[in-house]
């Protein structure tokens, strides 16, 4: 439908989204939150690994602190994308 003040605008009208539509959804979200899950695990793992082949030249406390940082920085992220997650989860039911 073309809108009667603005010509250049069209308003289109959808029904509103049925209960397995937003199951469904909700069941592709959560497909792709532990894909971004995934994503943050192997970017851990591979980090991990540069941090342990860095062990014969660099101090075993700098180590240490890399690998206690980078931890911490995967928590971090993690807590972000599960919140994430769950807001979008908890949107898409709620309509």
């Amino acid at each position: 439908m073309v809108d009667a003040k603005n010509p250049q605008l069209v308003s289109i009208p959808l029904p509103p989204p049925t209960r397995e539509g937003r199951d469904a959804t909700v069941k592709q979200s959560k497909d792709i939150g532990h894909k971004a899950l995934d994503a943050v695990k192997n970017a851990r793992l591979a980090m991990h690994k540069k941090i342990q082949a860095a062990k014969r030249t660099v101090r075993p406390d700098d180590l240490k602190k890399a690998d206690k940082k980078m931890e911490d920085i995967v928590k971090k992220r993690k807590a972000e994308l599960e919140t994430i997650i769950a807001a979008a989860q908890k949107g898409i039911m709620e309509g």
